[in-house]
């Protein structure tokens, strides 16, 4: 049986002064201090994760999400 492996995306969402441009939205995986994919097998561990950093960095326009690799 395949173990789920969970990876943590963040979207950030560069607002424009113009108002006929759209506003920018760029979407990156996060890495670990090594620079590789950040990748674990532990949901609870993500799933704090994203929180912790969705309730800090919300007000800038960053959301975190769990990706989930099968």
């Amino acid at each position: 049986m395949k173990k789920t492996t969970y990876q943590i995306r963040k979207t950030m969402i560069s607002r424009t002064q113009n108002i006929k441009s759209r506003d920018k939205v760029v979407s990156i995986i996060m890495n670990n201090s090594l620079g590789t994919v950040f990748e674990t097998n532990n949901f609870d561990e993500v799933s704090k994760m994203c929180e912790i950093l969705n309730i800090r960095y919300k007000y800038i326009g960053y959301k975190y999400e769990i990706n989930v690799i099968n």
